[in-house]
């Protein structure tokens, strides 16, 4: 690999920042990371898909436009069964506006009330895309995480992951929020995404930039 293997995380929300960079790092360490706050990028894209990977590979062409570089985004939600799968792709915008995450845990659990434990089945679902500086896309994935809505909320834990204060997972008896990080790691639908990824964009890479000999 060479020094142009820089890859754009391309998202303001800095726990799923620090949860990429964890996993980069584990499976593809020698790639060079950057942030939008590097590239000076106060941009925010439309996200108008009707899926989360649309919306995914909106931002990450747009962002890639911009920086010139290789651009990694993600778009995820929550999907409540009981709700038909709301909030889905609106899930930060849920009640039509960009809400905290105090709000979208309450109008969760309004919306739940009076539905049976055996009907609050949830999943946590993401979709992550990797685009080249042209917009070309070179890798994409999706995981989800499920469990089940308990009647109470646990106290929001982690800042710009609001379900998962409610979202309780019977394997380990816990909220999401709550798994020491040896479980986290288990279960973490964005480490085996980014394991994936980070196979596909070292092909990408070492094709596209290959080693020059006379440095080895």
């Amino acid at each position: 690999m060479n020094e142009l293997n820089q890859l754009l995380i391309a998202t303001r929300n800095p726990a799923k920042i620090t949860e990429f960079e964890k996993y980069f790092k584990l499976f593809l360490p020698e790639l060079s990371l950057k942030n939008l706050n590097d590239f000076h990028i106060n941009f925010e894209p439309e996200e108008n898909g009707a899926t989360f990977e649309e919306n995914a590979l909106i931002k990450a062409r747009e962002y890639a436009k911009i920086s010139r570089c290789l651009t990694l985004a993600d778009d995820g939600g929550f999907e409540i069964d009981a709700l038909d799968g709301q909030p889905g792709v609106l899930s930060r915008r849920w009640p039509g506006y960009e809400a905290s995450d105090e709000e979208l845990v309450s109008i969760a659990m309004e919306k739940l009330i009076g539905v049976p434990y055996e009907n609050r089945t949830a999943k946590l679902r993401v979709a992550v895309v990797i685009v080249g500086p042209d917009g070309e896309i070179i890798a994409k994935e999706e995981g989800q995480t499920g469990g089940v809505i308990p009647e109470k909320p646990g106290l929001i834990k982690i800042k710009g992951f609001p379900f998962r204060a409610i979202l309780f997972l019977p394997q380990f008896n816990k909220l999401y929020q709550d798994l020491s990080d040896q479980e986290h790691d288990k279960i973490n639908h964005r480490q085996e995404i980014v394991r994936m990824l980070a196979s596909r964009l070292k092909q990408y890479l070492n094709k596209s930039f290959p080693t020059d000999p006379s440095k080895q």
